[in-house]
């Protein structure tokens, strides 16, 4: 036996966990095996007989060829040790089998009865009731995938595939799906979870749900009524809205469309000579009340998007995404002052007008331009302000303090360190996110990250609120970013495909089915509330390389 081999065998035999972990030699027919997720050792039983490895195959943040630290490696390889559990003899087990508890349980016979609880008929899983109740199928599919058809036979395709494409080959997009296939749930069983709480406190209001409505631009490219529905659809079942700045519709609108629903507002920063505008858009969002800012900090500059630079789509070109600015009073007074600087002369404008129609190459596209021409403008000058390629630094989050009293949640982190820098800097909460897929071709999938950034100590202690996005299209979904760490996840491109088929009611009917799927998960998971669930109710299915 050579020196590895030893010091295989030197790991756990008295069942206990070992100082460091050594090398065990896992079976090559293995080719799948379940790994405890980081940070889910710490309040276990030391007599637990789990046996931890380290593996040097691929595995959620390594390095190839470099071990990873011990708590982050740990296979469950629970058959593969002998602990002192495990050696015992069947005589010893017929011996504990016979000890006078053991037979007292056998032969009781009481009259102790269960005790009986009835389902909470106002659940959002009530929502599946009804579809059965109905006798007949409903007007919209409840599988997610159906969704996207839907929206996609609903609407032009540069729309849809304005919502619906990604950056560059669609790498981060597709990687987001994956990782949920990899992270696997582990339910419990004779838990009493008849009745369940789904709800979830954050930045100190409790809300009915952990969903939360992801902020969605553009939205009048899916459906005539835009914004207004999804705000409408959200109020109605209790979810909050976050609101895009580039939205097809003023902040006043969404807020009177909102009612009594919870809101916040998604801020696109503009560039720091263009200050007044933020001041003004945020003044703005308090007065109509919006509760809490959420901060997007990685489209400074649009991603690169083939499937919108193949079709030259652009929605804010024509003005539409770019309501909030137009609606603002502070960008009225700059875009004339804008104006009042153009010394053009009338045959130099005329020119200048005259090439701007020939670039569509068709009649209809001139058209379109043509009666377009003012607004298009306009909207150049608001995406210069916001989407302008000026990158914001982490010093300018004081300034931001100064005009925003409420929470800030800064979306768009995808690292431990950006989580560490997000503390220091005083904020309050963080979405990990990577926008679905549409700004950096090839980056981590937004579920790893966000494994790692909530098995973190300091984050855990910081008091920081994690929340999720990208990926999410299921109950179990859900589940699966809570346990890792997410108190809240933000649902994106679901509720636009229900907008594109059914307006508000096909939102509805996507946040309810969400909602239902979510409850129903929860319970059969064996969880009474979303507060049970923790980091041992996950594993993550990895591949194995020969050691």
């Amino acid at each position: 036996m050579g020196p590895a081999a030893a010091g295989a065998g030197r790991v756990a035999m008295d069942g206990r966990f070992p100082a460091t972990c050594a090398l065990v030699k896992v079976p090559c027919c293995t080719r799948q095996v379940l790994c405890r997720l980081p940070a889910i050792t710490d309040d276990r039983d030391p007599n637990d007989l789990t046996t931890y490895v380290h593996t040097y195959g691929p595995r959620l943040g390594s390095t190839p060829g470099v071990p990873p630290p011990r708590d982050s490696s740990a296979l469950d390889l629970r058959h593969s040790m002998p602990g002192p559990r495990q050696q015992h003899s069947y005589r010893e087990r017929e011996a504990t089998m016979a000890s006078p508890v053991s037979k007292a349980s056998a032969n009781y016979t009481g009259t102790a009865t269960a005790t009986a609880h009835e389902p909470d008929p106002a659940a959002p899983v009530a929502y599946q009731r009804q579809l059965y109740a109905a006798l007949r199928p409903p007007t919209y599919s409840t599988q997610p995938t159906q969704w996207e058809a839907a929206a996609r036979a609903a609407v032009p395709l540069p729309n849809f595939l304005y919502t619906h494409g990604a950056a560059g080959s669609g790498e981060t997009h597709a990687a987001n799906r994956a990782a949920f296939a990899r992270f696997r749930l582990r339910p419990s069983m004779l838990v009493q979870a008849t009745r369940r709480d789904l709800s979830v406190v954050l930045f100190g209001r409790r809300y009915a749900s952990p969903l939360i409505a992801a902020p969605i631009g553009v939205q009048e490219t899916m459906h005539a009524d835009a914004e207004e529905a999804t705000a409408r659809a959200c109020c109605a079942v209790g979810v909050p809205m976050i609101l895009s700045t580039a939205a097809t519709r003023s902040i006043e609108q969404v807020a009177a469309a909102s009612g009594v629903g919870p809101r916040w507002f998604q801020l696109y920063w503009p560039k720091p000579q263009a200050e007044d505008l933020t001041v003004s858009l945020l003044r703005r969002a308090k007065t109509a009340g919006f509760d809490v800012l959420v901060v997007t900090l990685d489209t400074f500059l649009i991603g690169w998007r083939p499937s919108d630079l193949d079709e030259s789509y652009l929605p804010f070109l024509y003005g539409q995404g770019c309501q909030v600015g137009f609606s603002d009073p502070v960008f009225q007074r700059m875009y004339a002052a804008e104006q009042a600087k153009d010394t053009r002369t009338v045959a130099e404008k005329l020119a200048d007008l005259w090439q701007l129609l020939k670039r569509p190459g068709t009649l209809g596209g001139a058209a379109k331009v043509l009666t377009h021409a003012a607004v298009i403008q306009k909207s150049l000058f608001f995406t210069s302000l916001v989407a302008s390629g000026n990158y914001r630094d982490w010093n300018d989050l004081y300034t931001l303090r100064k005009y925003w009293d409420g929470p800030i949640v800064l979306k768009g982190i995808q690292t431990v360190e950006d989580a560490h820098r997000a503390i220091e800097h005083g904020i309050d909460g963080i979405v990990v996110s990577n926008h679905g897929g549409r700004q950096l071709d090839g980056a981590v999938a937004s579920l790893d990250a966000l494994a790692e950034i909530g098995a973190d100590d300091r984050v855990k202690t910081s008091g920081l609120t994690v929340l999720f996005d990208s990926g999410i299209r299921t109950g179990s979904d859900v589940l699966k970013a809570l346990a890792l760490g997410a108190k809240a996840v933000l649902v994106g491109r679901p509720y636009i495909y229900g907008l594109a088929m059914g307006g508000e009611e096909g939102v509805k009917h996507v946040l309810n089915c969400m909602l239902a799927d979510t409850d129903n998960s929860l319970a059969n998971l064996g969880k009474r509330s979303t507060a049970d669930i923790g980091r041992h109710d996950v594993r993550v299915l990895q591949q194995v390389s020969k050691l």
